[in-house]
């Protein structure tokens, strides 16, 4: 396996990968930005390939100003890449162990960490999913494929629906595991949620507060119940525009054949979420992993691999 880092404006996204080959030449408009890859010593190996050219690439879009993505690639013999987008506050790296079995079977694996996550670089202002499509669809780009699997976990699962309708001739197959993308009617620790993002800092200000900011914080975020948010750190505002889109509308353009993965004890994107999908998507099967929470791929990297793998051949 090895890492890449594609600087887009100055900015970066890493990812791992098995693909080994050239940058193509991209266009979004006016204005132009370099890019260069390079290969990066991996924390979980160093690649042996030394081959692959390091070249100026020229691409540009709104959304993407100031990027650099870090991937990662491994080489695989299958013809359509696989891509899989990590879910909210992880990594590329929580997927290595499922991509090490996808590569062993010949399947190439394409992992970035989306920007704010890993070893990316953090968005210049607040993304919202759409700009997490634009990032993933220059990426494509440049990497030079036009049409590949896509794989998203919980919030990589959110880029992966608006992705797929979108750009339903891009993806061959759609597989979401444990995907976030319905927004049920607020509960009551959402609403102190949205409350601690508007005043959170007026209250840390006040002086009985001032002395023990960040614990008074914390202890705001988990009154309000979400985890997700208290990581998030420069990514919050991010995370409350990423939460507040309902997909649901995109759900029955959904062309790709689709295969939805949850466990049945998932309290984060809970199983109902799935049998929503399950009947919006027109093209789609759901299996369910007993026992297994939301973090499949830690959980049951394996049956993971062997249920994907599966779905693919």
């Amino acid at each position: 396996m090895i890492t890449r880092r594609i600087l887009i404006n100055g900015i970066s996204v890493v990812a791992s990968m098995n693909i080994y080959g050239t940058l193509k030449k991209t266009n979004f408009g006016n204005e132009n930005a370099k890019i260069r890859a390079k290969i990066l010593n991996n924390d979980k190996g160093v690649s042996d390939e030394n081959t692959i050219d390091e070249r100026e690439n020229i691409t540009s879009n709104a959304h993407l100003k100031e990027r650099f993505f870090e991937v990662s690639k491994m080489r695989g013999t299958q013809s359509v890449p696989v891509v899989i987008l990590h879910g909210w506050g992880s990594n590329r790296a929580s997927w290595l162990p499922v991509m090490k079995i996808l590569d062993s079977q010949g399947f190439e694996v394409i992992a970035p960490d989306l920007p704010g996550f890993g070893e990316s670089d953090f968005p210049k202002k607040p993304w919202n999913v759409q700009n997490y499509v634009d990032c993933v669809t220059a990426l494509l780009e440049t990497l030079n494929l036009k049409k590949v699997i896509l794989l998203g976990h919980s919030f990589g699962g959110r880029i992966c629906i608006k992705f797929s309708h979108q750009y339903p001739e891009k993806v061959q197959k759609l597989i979401l595991v444990a995907s976030a993308g319905i927004k049920h009617p607020p509960t009551p620790k959402m609403k102190i949620l949205s409350l601690v993002a508007r005043f959170g800092k007026k209250i840390v200000a006040i002086p009985v507060f001032g002395l023990f900011a960040s614990t008074a914080r914390r202890a705001l975020y988990r009154l309000a119940g979400s985890r997700d948010y208290l990581v998030s750190g420069p990514n919050r505002e991010t995370f409350l525009k990423v939460i507040e889109e309902d997909l649901r509308p995109h759900l029955p353009k959904i062309l790709a054949q689709t295969l939805l993965i949850w466990g049945d004890k998932d309290l984060v994107t809970p199983l109902e979420d799935a049998k929503i999908m399950k009947s919006a998507i027109p093209d789609s099967e759901l299996v369910i992993f007993p026992g297994i929470h939301h973090s499949i791929q830690r959980e049951a990297p394996v049956k993971l691999a062997e249920t994907v793998i599966s779905f693919l051949k």
